[in-house]
């Protein structure tokens, strides 16, 4: 099967993101960068990995706002994006 890039996923994302601001589900957003350079630059070369850095972000910023600290000793490779999906909704 194959992977596709970072920049690719991140259209998809974005092309989402606007669906639902077209539908007025969501008034505030942000889109990702679709500059290939961008995320060569960043360490994230295919979709998985942006799916999982995206996810460890959302735990992060999770967990620092239950707790008031942002888990730093955590790495984004310590865990998969399902795994950082589950760990943010039992924060």
């Amino acid at each position: 099967m194959t992977q596709i890039t970072a920049a690719d996923r991140a259209a998809q994302i974005n092309a989402a993101t606007e669906a639902l601001a077209g539908a007025g589900n969501i008034s505030f957003y942000g889109l990702l960068s679709t500059d290939p350079t961008y995320w060569a630059d960043c360490g994230v070369h295919t979709g998985s990995e942006l799916d999982r850095l995206l996810a460890y972000e959302d735990y992060i910023e999770t967990y620092k706002e239950r707790y008031n600290i942002k888990p730093r000793w955590m790495r984004v490779e310590d865990h998969t994006a399902e795994e950082w999906q589950q760990m943010a909704v039992a924060v």
